[in-house]
Formats: structure tokens, C-alpha cells, sequence
């Protein structure tokens, strides 16, 4: 991820850049994929169980958007060449700030969803998170989980772990650029958070995991978000940018 990407220049989603260079120069429908048909029998309903249920649909929501925000970044700014081309001519300073944009966007959702499960010091509330998922799934009694509740618990611990190893790898850029402006980081123009684009890959696999996963364990069932495009998404906004530049020509 690169914060200060120049015009015509996209940010990986695994880069940032703690200063913007032109900072100095400047004065619609939910696409949730269908439920699988294939639905679980619901165990025993408790209300401690049905609080969790419904905290679980509101993470899966907010799983989706996450996906959804890198399949945006990933039609627009991955799609090859002729794009690149395309969005560079038409208006380069307006895409590559939709870049720096949508990549401080995914640093704060990964975050989000990887916090840990209660935050605050005087106060402390609970988060929406993957951590306070787990930690409220290990208080119900093992009959809430039917049969294979011990075993699909320590699948998810696991899957937890690796969406946390992931989140160490966007710390400081989230920390020191994105929701904090660190002085230090910022006069250096440090690059922060770098990796490869496979650690995001394998992210995203884990988050689809997690949430069937835990899909399962509450009998809440399956929810395929590896594609999350539809009508009127990125991929329709190139087709249209196209066919009007190619007309003008």
C-alpha cells in the first residue's frame, strides 16, 4: 500500500506510504451473496446463544464489506494494462486518490475485525470482533455447540491465529498513518505495512473459513462471500468509461 501514490499511480493493497507528496499542492444496494440452502439444524436456543447469533450475522456483514471493498480496489486497480491505461488518461489524480483511499479503508476494516474482544480502560465495552466471537463461542456449554463443538472450537482458535498474524502485518501502518498521524513516521515518508499480496490472499481465505466456521458451530449455516460483484460494480463502471472513451475517439 502506497499513501502518496503520484497520479496514473495505484496503491498495492499491501503498501503504505506514511506521507502524501500532493498534500502540500491541495486547498447504493447491499450485495450479499443468497445464504446456501444447505442450513444446519439449529442446537439448543439459550438467550446468551441467540445475543451471539446475532452478534455472528452482524461480523458476517461486516466480513462482506471488507471482501467487497477489495474486490472494488482489485477490479479497478488490478485489472491489467488497458485499465491502467484507461483510468490514467481519463482522470489520474481522482483514481489514485480512490487508491490511497480504498487501502487505508481495508488497514482500518482488517483492524476492525481483529481487535481484540474488549477495549477501554475505565469503561470497557465489547467489540465486534473475530476475538470476542471466540471468546463468547469457549463461555456456552458444550451441548450449545451439539456434537462436534469441541473439535470445531479449536478449528476456530486456530483461524483466529492466523487472522491475527495477518493483522501484526498492518499494525504500525494502521497505528502510525491511518488512525493516528505518528510526526516521526510522517517527516521519514517511512513505508509501513508491506507484504506480499499472497498474505493477503491467505487473509481473506481465512476470513471465509472463519465465518463458516463459526457459521456452523451456530447453526446459522453458509455464506460464500469469495466474490461479491453484481450489477452496477466496479467491473460496470470500466465497461462504461470504455465505451464513452472509445465514442469520444
Amino acid at each position: 500500500m502506497q499513501h502518496g501514490a503520484a497520479p496514473g499511480q495505484w496503491q498495492p493493497l499491501q503498501r503504505l506510504l506514511a506521507a502524501d507528496p500532493r498534500a502540500s499542492d491541495r486547498a447504493g444496494a447491499p450485495r450479499y451473496p443468497a445464504l446456501s440452502s444447505e442450513q444446519p439444524a439449529r442446537h439448543m436456543c439459550t438467550p446468551d446463544l441467540e445475543r451471539l447469533r446475532a452478534a455472528f450475522i452482524a461480523f458476517r456483514v461486516e466480513s462482506v464489506e471488507l471482501r467487497a471493498l477489495y474486490d472494488t480496489h482489485q477490479a479497478l486497480f488490478s485489472s491489467g494494462q488497458d485499465v491502467d491505461a484507461l483510468l490514467r488518461e481519463i482522470a489520474p489524480l481522482f483514481f489514485s486518490d480512490l487508491s490511497r483511499m480504498l487501502v487505508q479503508q481495508w488497514i482500518l476494516g482488517v483492524a476492525r475485525l481483529t481487535d481484540q474482544a474488549r477495549s477501554g480502560r475505565k469503561n470497557p465495552r465489547n467489540n465486534l470482533t473475530a476475538a470476542q466471537l471466540l471468546q463468547q463461542l469457549k463461555a456456552l456449554p458444550p451441548e450449545a455447540l451439539g456434537g462436534e463443538g469441541p473439535q470445531a472450537l479449536d478449528l476456530i482458535d486456530r483461524c483466529n491465529e492466523r487472522l491475527d498474524s495477518y493483522r501484526a502485518l498492518i499494525k504500525d501502518a494502521r497505528d502510525k498513518v491511518v488512525s493516528h498521524a505518528d510526526l516521526e513516521v510522517h517527516l521519514s515518508s517511512a513505508v509501513l505495512g508491506e507484504h506480499a499480496s499472497a498474505e493477503v490472499d491467505g487473509f481473506l481465505d481465512c476470513l471465509q473459513e472463519f465465518n463458516d466456521l463459526v457459521g456452523n458451530a451456530l447453526g446459522e449455516g453458509l455464506l460464500d462471500f469469495t466474490g461479491t460483484g453484481g450489477p452496477g460494480d466496479a467491473y460496470d463502471l470500466i465497461r462504461v468509461l470504455k465505451a464513452a472513451h472509445h465514442a469520444e475517439r
